[in-house]
């Protein structure tokens, strides 16, 4: 076979020669699995089973459910629940529908609660 080409697992590669075919950069083997250790994608990809991965990090499944570590998320983000540790910061906005179980505290407009003022 030409180099690269049907060669033990791999049935195509590029970047080696038929005796470091193992070693290729780009390869495929019987079963589709590609291997590349570098790409650049334009237009869509789409993953209909599994996830996509970055590290232990970060990923997606392909029902959409994002896992995210040290992630720092501008826009709007939208939950229908979730929970949160340590402080909440907004400058401006609205909070509706809030229950709060332990101490809240709203500063120079003074309410307290935990410890009364209100």
């Amino acid at each position: 076979a030409p180099p690269g080409v049907n060669t033990g697992n791999w049935v195509f590669a590029a970047g080696a020669t038929s005796k470091e075919i193992e070693h290729a950069p780009f390869r495929v083997d019987r079963d589709g699995n590609l291997h590349a250790t570098s790409a650049s994608v334009e237009g869509d990809i789409k993953v209909t089973s599994g996830s996509i991965s970055i590290g232990d990090k970060f990923s997606v499944d392909n029902n959409g459910n994002l896992t995210a570590s040290n992630a720092n998320i501008s826009g709007t983000v939208n939950a229908s629940s979730g929970s949160f540790s340590g402080a909440i910061y907004a400058t401006s906005g609205t909070l509706s529908g809030l229950t709060v179980n332990g101490s809240l505290t709203v500063s120079d407009g003074k309410i307290k609660f935990g410890g009364t003022t209100l």
